[in-house]
């Protein structure tokens, strides 16, 4: 079953586009690739629900200044890194924002000992991105299978044994275990297909 792929451009493409000159239409396709993955890294940091979409609005509006100045070069690293760093970064300054100005607060509401370089914020953030990508590729790989080949997929997903599976989808366990594979094969290929794309 041939698998059909969203339109995107490729991230070296989608970036000398924004480094060039301020494409509009370029910038809409890197907001709408990219925004929610930079929300979830913010909300994943503790920035209150209030603050987050102007925190994720100002992050964009950084982005947008600081893109066409961005060099891209494979070699020094995958540009989610790149990203990921802007994001923490700019929390990171949020947060001591409101220490500044609750400085007479011992508490300030979303602040827990926030440190850039602590290495458990990278592997959250790998971990979002990895999480980003598979949701994506969930997006463009289910519409391409029926119904019953999607649920046989989920049962084996919710933990379900061949033999379970194929008692409740009615259907021999060898079945059961050819859908499942189909879909985790088209599944892994769009995911490092999107990997490639927009890592």
């Amino acid at each position: 079953m041939a698998i059909s792929k969203k339109s995107y451009q490729t991230r070296q493409s989608l970036l000398m586009r924004l480094r060039d000159s301020h494409d509009e239409a370029s910038w809409e396709e890197f907001v709408s690739t990219y925004r929610n993955y930079i929300l979830s890294i913010i909300n994943n940091l503790n920035v209150c629900h209030h603050d987050s979409e102007d925190l994720l609005q100002s992050i964009l509006l950084k982005l947008w200044n600081k893109l066409p100045e961005f060099d891209y070069d494979p070699g020094k690293g995958q540009f989610r890194f790149w990203l990921g760093r802007v994001t923490k970064n700019d929390v990171f300054k949020h947060f001591e924002k409101n220490k500044r100005h609750q400085k007479n607060s011992q508490e300030v509401e979303g602040d827990s000992g926030f440190n850039t370089e602590d290495p458990e914020i990278n592997k959250m953030i790998e971990r979002e991105w990895q999480n980003y990508i598979a949701e994506k590729a969930w997006g463009n790989v289910s519409e391409n299978f029926g119904q019953k080949i999607l649920d046989v997929f989920h049962c084996f997903a919710d933990g379900m044994t061949g033999p379970q599976v194929a008692e409740k989808m009615e259907m021999t366990e060898n079945t059961a275990y050819v859908y499942k594979l189909r879909v985790q094969k088209a599944l892994h290929k769009e995911m490092m297909r999107l990997e490639f794309e927009l890592g």
